[in-house]
């Protein structure tokens, strides 16, 4: 439903890939090694062998278009049988986003992976930072699918910067919250022998010699790191079980709500060719739903009504498509039933509408003027004071394009 912004003026998209590449950077050398290999077998049997790039940094940050177009290659290989299981496993090991694969034996007994694979480790949580780290800018706050949810997110990360911060101006609630043990929570008299020893910035050594729990090979300020891990709901727009290569790309990923990502779309796929992915993909530059579709509420018969919040089962939610490929994702994602579901967040604002046209808002600017001359009470701030346009648009609040789409529509 809505493009993710990386064109806006806040955005230096250069940086941006560089930054997202820092998250592979002590993996990358094992993780190119076991590439090569895989990358040469892919291009001896694909007509388009310049797809399978020398170095895995060009598919990581590479654009979703290319994305698209080397997803239909791969399914299309894996479709004729020209790729294996086990080659497809291999990938998996690559390019491992969250969950463990262990590789097999000819004989299908699950064997330990090798040294090298092994070193190889989930990046979804320091991906998940990422896209938190980065949301203002972004401006990801809801679902891009759906705009009805807000985005889940959650972890220390969302309210200190580091591990240090943490320790150094943490509550001595939030020490117990956030610091884990091996069994019983963090007691009051450590949280405070932990506030005592502040300050730790520049020091974490001094944090992991505390002796408050049994030793473990793991540092005490990783176990931080590692214990309620920030999360970000991140959907995979070409479904990694289908094509491992573009598990980890970044331009793959969108920001959405558990309904959208697990029980709606799943390891679907937005659309059935390359060019029908492109369009319906919010990473891509293809995507105009925005402009391609207008959220209006309808009378169900020709009658006009007022007051429709008092009679919500005569109104119901309607999409208009330009170009009709939009039907595509509001099918996929139930957005006319969910949406009719909801349709009180509408009928209020046709209300409002109704009930303040532009000859009251003219009055009520003429007579805050009267009574304050001084008063900052334009036409424009009532209106937005009661509509809250710019602010749906600026902070992209749920149901913000429904809402500027009424607006727009009840203008003319």
């Amino acid at each position: 439903m809505r493009r993710i912004d990386y064109n806006n003026a806040s955005v230096d998209i250069t940086l941006l890939k560089q930054e997202y590449l820092k998250i592979f950077d002590k993996e990358r050398g094992q993780m190119q090694t076991l590439w090569e290999p895989l990358r040469d077998s892919l291009r001896h049997i694909s007509p388009k062998p310049d797809l399978y790039k020398d170095h895995i940094d060009d598919i990581l940050i590479a654009n979703f278009n290319f994305l698209a177009e080397l997803y239909c290659d791969f399914t299309k290989l894996v479709e004729e049988e020209r790729i294996s299981s086990d080659e497809c496993k291999d990938l998996e090991v690559i390019f491992h986003y969250s969950k463990t694969t262990k590789k097999k034996s000819s004989d299908d007994e699950e064997v330990k992976e090798d040294e090298t694979t092994n070193k190889i480790k989930k990046f979804q949580p320091d991906i998940s930072a990422f896209f938190m780290k980065h949301a203002d800018k972004l401006k990801i706050q809801t679902c891009h699918y759906c705009e009805m949810s807000y985005i889940n997110a959650y972890g220390y990360k969302l309210i200190y910067q580091s591990v240090e911060e943490l320790l150094d101006k943490a509550s001595l609630e939030d020490l117990i919250y956030f610091i884990p043990t091996t069994k019983d929570p963090l007691s009051i008299k450590t949280a405070k022998m932990i506030i005592n020893g502040r300050p730790y910035t520049g020091n974490l050594e001094k944090f992991d010699n505390i002796h408050y729990w049994e030793n473990s090979t793991v540092k005490k300020s990783q176990q931080i790191e590692d214990y309620k891990r920030n999360h970000y709901d991140l959907d995979h727009v070409l479904p990694k079980s289908k094509c491992p290569i573009v598990g980890l790309s970044l331009f793959n990923f969108v920001p959405s709500c558990p309904i959208c990502n697990e029980r709606l779309k799943g390891t679907g796929v937005l659309g059935e060719n390359e060019r029908q992915i492109c369009s319906l993909s919010p990473t891509s530059i293809d995507y105009k739903f925005d402009s391609s579709v207008i959220i209006s509420v309808t009378p169900k018969d020709t009658c006009a009504i007022l007051n429709s919040q008092e009679h919500p089962d005569d109104f119901k939610i309607t999409f208009h498509y330009s170009d009709p490929i939009y039907q595509k994702t509001v099918d996929m994602f139930h957005l006319r039933e969910r949406y009719n579901y909801h349709k009180g967040e509408a009928l209020r604002l046709l209300d409002l509408l109704q009930d303040y046209s532009p000859a009251q808002i003219k009055m009520l600017h003429n007579v805050f003027k009267e009574s304050d001359p001084d008063t900052c009470y334009t036409e424009d701030k009532i209106k937005e004071d009661l509509f809250g346009e710019k602010f749906m648009s600026d902070n992209n609040r749920c149901f913000a394009k429904m809402k500027r789409d009424i607006i727009k529509g009840f203008k003319k």
